[in-house]
């Protein structure tokens, strides 16, 4: 596999899946990205914003589309499309309407694009890959989820800001359902800093605040570019997301 992978299929043109458009833009992860929604006009908007980035990079290209037959060998192709709850709403009470777009969204990514790695972000996440999973006539291996990526580089990001030091050295998770039952594996690389050591309590009370609030849209783009092949041919990463194994869903640490 070349280091850079050559095309990218985003469905859903909303703020979550301009965002992911943006950041393979902008981080350079493939050579094509092609941002579909069933409202052309709404794909077309996001992408020409998009665009006006690019003479200042390397040669890349983004398409607004309407058709599934566009996202046809697609190396990978990340899911963001789905209703989002309403005031006083949690992502399970999206669920039951959620659980047929995605349905319906497999249905016709198996029938254009059979061979293609596809990456659900739209929540449920956890729920939503499974049923992915099931409703899919693709290997299983070809389906994952988000899951608590999210979350880990939310934590990591403060964790390192108020302990002074640099995030690529706190090496803690968050794992289980990207939701209120999600927990944190504090016990696994935790700086060794005095404040830190000194004030555990407090710190873990804090990161807890600040892994269940704050505005989710701008972040959601960056943390799954990992999850790309291209990133795992090019660096050793451990990240959590949702897999099936032996018919049994859970959320597990991708490595290599």
């Amino acid at each position: 596999m070349s280091s850079k992978t050559s095309k990218v299929g985003v469905i859903g043109a909303g703020n979550v899946g301009a965002d992911v458009a943006n950041a393979l833009v902008l981080l350079r992860k493939c050579v094509k990205v092609v941002l579909f929604d069933r409202t052309l006009s709404k794909a077309e908007g996001q992408a020409w914003d998009i665009e006006d980035s690019i003479p200042l990079l390397e040669e890349m290209e983004i398409i607004p589309s309407n058709k599934y037959e566009d996202l046809a060998d697609s190396d990978v192709i990340v899911v963001t499309v789905g209703v989002q709850p309403k005031l006083g709403q949690s992502r399970l009470d999206t669920l039951s309407d959620n659980a047929e777009i995605i349905r319906s969204t497999m249905k016709e990514l198996d029938r254009v694009a059979p061979n293609s790695i596809v990456l659900i972000v739209s929540n449920p996440v956890d729920v939503l890959t499974r049923i992915a999973i099931a409703s899919s006539t693709r290997a299983e291996n070809l389906i994952f989820g988000s899951g608590t990526v999210l979350d880990t580089a939310r934590l990591r990001y403060q964790l390192g800001k108020r302990l002074n030091v640099a995030k690529q050295d706190v090496h803690v998770y968050v794992i289980g359902e990207h939701g209120d039952s999600e927990f944190v594996v504090w016990s696994r690389g935790l700086p060794k800093n005095k404040s830190f050591q000194k004030n555990k309590r407090q710190v873990f009370s804090r990161m807890i605040i600040i892994l269940r609030g704050g505005e989710k849209r701008v972040a959601e783009g960056n943390p799954f570019l990992p999850l790309s092949p291209s990133s795992m041919h090019e660096e050793s990463i451990h990240l959590s997301s949702t897999l099936k194994l032996n018919s049994v869903k859970l959320v597990c640490f991708v490595a290599k």
